[in-house]
């Protein structure tokens, strides 16, 4: 077992490329630290160390990765709490639908509804990067990528779905945001776009009752869903995957400092915009339940920190 101090100048020799010069900055904010993790985030997250790597560096998220201990997650409960859970979610994002329907899908301030009129451009074009991955990582890991349905669990205000309605016959886009999912049909009217089904989901029972797919595609959905709402998602939807089809999602499955109780969160401020985790076992587990095939885990920058991956998976045909 090593000390906070030998942790700390490890830090700088390792991370920093220097000699400790003065530790106590340091040493005072580790105090409240409990493990080595949360001491080598600190330094991977400094002014020094990003202007150094012009970025917070792969290593060191390597580094805190390795050294990442099971938590406190809670991943299953009945049905009621089940629905308890998703009505909280689905106020949360109802209301943000209503008053920052842009702001809630992409965190920029310039995104605001004070604001979004002169970035509108920058917003729906920052898909196009989104798109971008997933056309390689389908060109990565399929001869032939799936055509048909595609699911889109978590469609905004239509930003992805415009690009994904190119690329498949039908879209069937959800959310749970009323004032989002106006946005999106609207969105889809005005540019002509006629393959796009809206559905709202009211109740968690709205996802059983989804339409099989050929392909599933979330990204920076699942992150917003308490654990035991987001695995009940997967365990869900992935079985209605075709023969040939592909489930390609994002999901954090490793946060610093990160638990979850379903009686705290129930007891839990509304107002604050949730950021979660499913523990990898639990996404593997959920995969192999459905019989499909795992094709890549890529560790992704949704999140803008350590532990978000997204899973590419295929059903045999």
């Amino acid at each position: 077992m090593f000390s906070k101090d030998e942790i700390i100048r490890a830090g700088y020799r390792v991370l920093l490329e220097r000699e400790p010069e003065n530790t106590s900055v340091v040493e005072e904010a580790a105090a409240s630290m409990e493990s080595a993790e949360e001491i080598l985030q600190h330094f991977s997250t400094s002014t020094e160390y990003i202007e150094k790597l012009g970025a917070p560096g792969y290593l060191s998220a390597v580094a805190v990765g390795r050294g990442a201990r099971r938590q406190a997650i809670e991943t299953r409960t009945s049905f009621e709490n089940m629905q308890a859970l998703f009505e909280r979610i689905r106020k949360q994002w109802s209301k943000l639908g209503e008053t920052e329907p842009y702001w809630s899908v992409l965190t920029d301030e310039r995104y605001r509804m004070s604001t979004i009129e002169g970035h509108q451009a920058s917003f729906e074009a920052s898909a196009r990067n989104e798109m971008n991955l997933f056309d390689a990582a389908l060109e990565r890991c399929f001869m032939n990528p799936p055509k048909g349905v595609c699911l889109e669990l978590g469609c905004g205000v239509g930003r992805a779905t415009r690009y994904l309605s190119a690329r498949f016959d039908r879209i069937v886009a959800v959310d749970v945001a009323a004032g989002n999912m106006r946005i999106c049909e609207d969105a889809m009217r005005q540019d002509g776009i006629d393959n796009v089904d809206c559905r709202l989901l009211t109740k968690v029972q709205d996802i059983a009752d989804l339409p099989e797919f050929d392909l599933l595609y979330s990204v920076m959905v699942l992150q917003h869903n308490p654990p035991p709402v987001s695995l009940y998602m997967l365990n869900t939807l992935l079985p209605k995957l075709r023969p040939g089809g592909v489930a390609y999602f994002q999901v954090p499955t490793h946060t610093l400092r990160y638990a979850f109780s379903i009686e705290s969160y129930l007891k839990s401020d509304p107002s604050i915009l949730d950021m979660h985790a499913l523990p990898m076992q639990e996404v593997f587990a959920s995969i192999a339940a459905a019989r499909l095939e795992l094709r890549e885990v890529l560790a992704d920058g949704w999140t803008g920190q350590y532990g978000s991956h997204t899973f590419i998976a295929r059903k045999p045909a």
